[in-house]
């Protein structure tokens, strides 16, 4: 009787991840869509790198869906071999450490923005993606020669998640990096919050301006906000799952919860940027209207009819320069 109610609940959680990873799946694709499609979107690093992010987000709401259909269609009670489940599943872990290290450098990107503009602009994009993407990848492919190691005393498993799919050495590596990488996210983010700040309170600009330093702070916030309370939850939750259930069969559990708020991560990127950037708002409608038109009218309105409008880093800049 147990069984079948932890059964049930098995099932009802991953149909919410499954609703989850449907919203993000439409979020995803509009971002990837916009900055491929529109030129202002293509030449700021900052945009370029929130659509890698998001296409990364894209593969990993993929994951999602299989691993919905995994747990509608397969009991729980049965325990896996772990090296078999990471063999199958280690891109995930990989794009996971590559993510993590990608936001840090999203976060970076918009401080360096803000305290040096001109130092900002001169960044050739070519070095820029070079040094985001080396220490990502070099985590990431460390985390999985790890990870491939075989440990006799760990490897039966409750749940083929990127998470318990790796030894126990391994999994104190992995989430001890991406939770000590998400401290420093959170750290730039506030920094670059209250940079905005005080150069708006010690500045004598119109009203206007420190309007536009306001939003963009309160932008800033809500993307800590959302940062804290999806994607460093998630990893928290499997790190104090190792410190409380090492080597305990019942830490596979924690992991599983801890793939609800990773999964909201991947899909509220789009949701954001619709509700509080001007550009990408005006960009989505339009893609939106777009495709509706083309759907059921049979023609599309061509990208060039709308606007070019100053993306949220470009005002920053703009703000920062003007108070020199």
């Amino acid at each position: 009787m147990a069984e079948d109610v932890i059964e049930t609940i098995i099932k009802c959680f991953a149909s919410s991840i499954l609703l989850i990873d449907i919203f993000g799946i439409f979020g995803n694709i509009n971002l990837i869509v916009v900055t491929l499609a529109f030129k202002q979107i293509r030449t700021s690093k900052c945009s370029l790198l929130i659509g890698l992010i998001a296409a990364l987000d894209l593969v990993c709401t993929g994951f999602g869906i299989q691993a919905f259909v995994y747990d509608m269609t397969h009991k729980h009670d049965l325990l896996l071999y772990r090296n078999e489940c990471f063999a199958k599943i280690w891109p995930f872990v990989f794009i996971a450490c590559l993510e993590t290290v990608y936001m840090l450098l999203l976060a970076i990107d918009r401080f360096v923005a803000v305290a040096k503009p001109v130092l900002y602009k001169q960044i050739n994009s070519i070095m820029y993606f070079a040094i985001a993407t080396a220490p990502g990848a070099l985590f990431g492919t460390v985390i999985v020669v790890l990870g491939f190691a075989i440990d006799e005393n760990d490897n039966l498993i409750q749940f083929c998640l990127p998470t318990t799919s790796l030894n126990l050495d391994a999994q104190w590596i992995y989430t001890l990096g991406i939770t000590v990488i998400n401290c420093c996210t959170v750290v730039v983010y506030v920094t670059v919050g209250f940079f905005i700040w005080s150069k708006s309170k010690s500045s004598g600009s119109s009203d206007l301006l420190f309007k536009q330093q306001i939003k963009i702070t309160k932008t800033i916030a809500f993307i800590v906000f959302f940062f804290v309370l999806t994607w460093v939850a998630g990893h928290l939750i499997s790190f104090v799952a190792n410190v409380i259930f090492h080597g305990n069969m019942r830490r596979c559990l924690y992991h599983l919860l801890s793939m609800l708020p990773t999964h909201l991560n991947y899909a509220m990127n789009f949701y954001i940027y619709f509700w509080r950037n001007t550009t990408y708002r005006h960009l989505f409608k339009h893609q939106i209207r777009c495709a509706v038109s083309t759907i059921f009218c049979g023609r599309c309105c061509r990208p060039t009819t709308i606007a070019v409008l100053e993306a949220t880093s470009t005002r920053v800049q703009r703000l920062s320069n003007s108070q020199k």
